[in-house]
């Protein structure tokens, strides 16, 4: 008699894992509380578009959609980071002739984003950082023990890298601040050392240094081509199954849904912290259920508009000043451009603050990014449930959880920012390890 795998949730992390434990010979079944796949990946209509950044260093993801054949919906360009400062706007470019770190250091050297001054210790301190020894972990590392439940983010913020790397201060506001808040959602010296550098040495290392949005949304990414690629590889979908229990079952775990029990003898959990509250009477995930609980989100807000003429960006567009937002622009699905602002830690303030927010977004629009005839309306939006904020000392857990369980999600991933990156690469890690544990057996 076969294994039997359970797999909750089929988002990036869950349908990664499913593919990756197809390889074997087990009996595979994929819950999903939606109608359709994709997790917060694919969104809604009108607010999560899923149109978010990918980069080619995005390697487990790119394998994944190298897996649902639709790769080429992500439309993919020259990588560059800019600052506005002022009124002026300046653009470090990653891509160049040269290969590997020289490229970035090269376009720094040259780049109007430095003052020609600071660009030789800016060099510099790059050079340090880049040397310095946080990799991402191992596959081992990240995987765990399934004892170990947790571990922590290190101490060392950002902060105390650019003191120990010698960052001048202009670097620090023009790519650290704006990296961060790129990366991370956080001003750069409210995050630990070791994901920002992991995410810069991947960046900067990665020979192509391409970044692009994915050609309409992600339903033809994902969400369009994940049902029938899963079925071909003999995955069983549970749509509209929303898991309201898991419990240890004998040797076995028993999943409930609102219409069926289930015993299965591994289980992978992909669905974000929020979503956790079927383990609250899950006497071994107990840890793993009020850690979880604690978190608290990135308190983000958008601020979008659609415009019928835009300047497009190279790349994410930082502001020094104000709010300290992040702009991205790209073409609407409708037709002209959608202009969107990023705000971190705006959620939390007064409905005047952000009525005020909304209405300078038109006069910032036009002077950052030329945007020019407004079609419809302005949105804005909260995000509380948007995925932890890496905080110095934040509990990430590891993918192994217990006997056959395992939890797999952007949260997970140590050395990464939490991405769809981070998703992917922890959901191939949980498939694959399951798969050769039965093996093993």
């Amino acid at each position: 008699m076969s294994n039997t795998i359970a797999i909750i949730g089929g988002g990036v992390a869950g349908i990664s894992a499913a593919l990756a434990a197809s390889k074997g010979d087990a009996k595979i079944t994929l819950y999903e509380s939606l109608e359709q796949l994709g997790g917060r990946a694919a969104g809604d209509e009108k607010w999560d578009t899923g149109r978010h950044l990918a980069l080619s260093s995005y390697t487990s993801f790119l394998r994944l959609t190298d897996a649902l054949g639709s790769t080429s919906q992500l439309v993919m360009n020259p990588m560059a980071v800019g600052v506005i400062h002022g009124n002026r706007r300046s653009f470090l470019h990653f891509t160049h002739h040269l290969l590997g770190q020289a490229a970035p250091l090269f376009s720094l050297l040259t780049s109007p984003m430095v003052p020609f001054p600071k660009r030789l210790t800016s060099l510099t301190a790059l050079a340090r950082t880049i040397r310095m020894d946080c990799a991402e972990p191992p596959d081992e590392e990240l995987l765990g023990n399934g004892i170990a439940k947790f571990s922590k983010t290190t101490e060392k913020t950002v902060y105390d890298l650019y003191k120990n790397a010698y960052w001048p201060r202009v670097l620090q506001e023009r790519l650290g601040d704006t990296a961060g808040r790129s990366m991370f959602n956080l001003t750069a010296k409210n995050i630990p050392a070791d994901p920002f550098v992991a995410a810069l040495k991947r960046i900067f290392t990665d020979p192509v240094k391409q970044s692009g949005w994915v050609r309409g949304d992600y339903s033809s990414l994902i969400t369009a081509p994940a049902p029938n690629t899963l079925k071909n590889a003999g995955i069983e979908l549970q749509l509209q199954q929303l898991v309201m229990r898991l419990e240890r079952s004998n040797a076995k775990w028993k999943i409930t849904t609102k219409d069926d029990e289930s015993e299965y003898d591994y289980v992978i959990i992909t669905v974000p912290p929020w979503n956790l509250k079927f383990l609250q009477d899950c006497g071994e995930l107990q840890e793993l259920y009020e850690t979880a609980m604690e978190m608290q989100a990135n308190r983000i807000i958008t601020i979008r508009g659609q415009y019928s003429s835009a300047e497009a960006l190279p790349g994410a567009l930082g502001e020094l000043d104000g709010d300290q937002g992040v702009w991205f622009v790209e073409p609407h699905l409708s037709g002209g451009f959608l202009v969107e602002r990023v705000l971190s830690g705006m959620a939390s303030k007064s409905p005047t603050r952000l009525k005020e927010t909304k209405e300078e977004f038109d006069t910032l629009a036009k002077r950052y990014v030329n945007a020019n005839n407004r079609l419809g309306e302005i949105e804005i939006r909260t995000y509380p449930k948007a995925t932890p904020a890496i905080f110095p000392g934040t509990p990430r857990p590891f993918l192994h959880q217990g006997e056959n369980l395992y939890y797999a999600g952007d949260w997970s991933a140590t050395n990464l920012p939490p991405t769809l990156e981070s998703a992917a690469r922890a959901g191939w890690l949980a498939g694959k390890t399951v798969t050769e544990s039965i093996q093993y057996e």
